[in-house]
């Protein structure tokens, strides 16, 4: 039987040890929520055109090794696409010479060619090194990209933090070639009416044009120089000033720079349809993006019951890369394409050349898609067809390059086929729920509360212990004599 002092001994020592656990936090008692995101991929091209890369095999040193792009849907043998074949050594020993294995091949029996289907070129320099490909078609967010959020929920909780906010690639694929610029050469004309034949894409350079070369040799002691922003002395440079001034900067009054293409797609300047507006010499864009919580998507999570507040605002996430704004050029005139015409050292017709003045010079127009007289452009015509537009009848289209680089036609290494004059990209995308990484956080469970558990048990033993005080006993028999 519990006497009295003993009941009320028992029932302060639970309230006491109920009290001081009741007290104590729970740490250990969280719950996952559900899960948001579905770890979708999502593109990150930015704005592109499909057009078709040749390597020049034949012609003068300095000029074996060239890549030159054409406007032309057909005319496989104008050379050998940038297509990333293997040649033979024995057969092909002067272009050997000035590739080696860059681009692959065992060095012994075969070497490889630059592989442009599908990828933009950027130039050599700094952290870029010759045929170093890049980039990706599409990208996945993980955990350790979002930004660091929680989610609040009615009940006053807070959810544990996810993220990590580090930067993820929008580069597209890319693969590095020199990007040189003519210092010398003959002086270009921005009046059709000069006399004279078309300068652009030919053996002996227009200055400020900028060529293509997939060598590994310097082109130091040649009329080029590997466009890399260096600056130049005015005096000693003085017809290639007067074409590029300040454009891609100096101060203008006793030096200017070069373009800088290291590590940069080059884009058309102007505004291409529903593209940002591009000046000449304009530097913009990023490799990397660092999400913030404006820009993701925006999401909630649930526990049995309830559901927590949403986070993120959805708002645009950049897809511009490091770029350079440069004039794309197309040759109005020139040698009509036919079999090797590319080992000629001759500006060809159809031909997609750079050029780093601010004009179209003597017989090129920009490649800013402008709609032509078939009847007036029939040798054009032929090689274009509609591929960039027009209705076919009367009209085409010159490709537009305003805000946007060329790929290689062909299927890429990813298994994605790209016509010539197809074009795709964005500037930017909006990122959905599903481009999210499946995740979830932790928030703190509700447990009953541990104090009221503790003080219910003390009273329900206090009153065990008097039920049984008051219980009558039973009575004892007497036997009397």
């Amino acid at each position: 039987m519990l006497h009295k002092s003993g009941s009320s001994w028992i029932l302060a020592a639970l309230v006491v040890i109920g009290g001081s656990i009741g007290a104590a936090p729970s740490g250990a008692a969280t719950v996952d929520t559900d899960i948001a995101g579905q770890s979708q991929a999502f593109g990150v091209m930015q704005p592109w055109l499909a057009m078709t890369p040749y390597v020049q095999t034949t012609g003068a040193f300095g000029q074996i090794g060239r890549v030159r792009w054409h406007a032309g849907v057909s005319g496989p043998g104008y050379g050998p696409r940038a297509e990333g074949q293997l040649l033979d050594v024995s057969s092909n020993q002067a272009l050997f010479s000035v590739l080696g294995t860059t681009y692959g091949g065992d060095g012994r029996a075969t070497f490889g060619l630059p592989d442009l289907r599908g990828r933009a070129m950027v130039g050599v320099g700094g952290a870029t090194r010759l045929g170093q490909t890049a980039g990706a078609v599409q990208r996945t967010l993980l955990d350790a990209n979002l930004p660091a959020h929680t989610h609040d929920f009615s009940s006053g909780r807070t959810t544990t933090s996810v993220g990590g906010g580090q930067p993820f690639s929008v580069k597209m694929p890319t693969l590095a070639i020199n990007h040189e610029i003519a210092v010398t050469g003959i002086f270009p004309s921005s009046s059709l009416a000069a006399p004279g034949s078309n300068v652009i894409g030919g053996f002996d350079p227009a200055i400020a044009e900028i060529q293509f070369n997939a060598g590994v040799y310097s082109p130091s002691g040649r009329s080029f120089l590997n466009a890399q922003g260096q600056t130049l002395s005015i005096n000693s440079n003085q017809a290639l000033f007067s074409l590029l001034g300040c454009a891609y900067g100096g101060d203008c009054r006793t030096d200017f720079d070069l373009p800088d293409t290291a590590g940069r797609v080059i884009v058309g300047t102007g505004r291409g349809a529903g593209l940002a507006n591009r000046v000449l010499g304009t530097e913009r864009g990023q490799s990397q993006v660092s999400l913030s919580t404006a820009e993701m998507p925006h999401h909630s999570h649930g526990i049995p019951g309830e559901t927590g507040s949403g986070t993120g605002g959805g708002r645009p996430v950049s897809l511009v890369q490091e770029e350079l704004s440069l004039n794309w050029v197309i040759n109005m005139v020139g040698l009509y394409p036919t079999d090797g015409i590319f080992g000629s050292g001759e500006p060809v017709l159809g031909e997609v050349s750079l050029f780093a003045g601010n004009f179209a010079p003597r017989g090129t127009a920009f490649a800013n898609g402008q709609i032509l007289s078939i009847a007036s452009n029939t040798a054009l015509f032929s090689l274009l067809g509609c591929a960039y537009g027009g209705d076919c009848e009367t009209t085409f289209a010159l490709p537009d390059l305003r805000g946007r680089t060329p790929i290689g036609a062909g299927t890429f290494v990813g298994g994605q086929t790209y016509s010539v004059g197809q074009r795709g990209g964005a500037e930017q995308t909006v990122l959905t729920t599903a481009n999210l990484p499946a995740h979830s956080h932790r928030v703190a469970a509700v447990p009953v509360p541990q104090t009221a558990f503790f003080l219910l048990a003390g009273m329900g033993l206090l009153g065990l212990a008097r039920s049984r005080r008051r219980r009558p006993q039973p009575l004892r028999s007497t036997n009397r004599v």
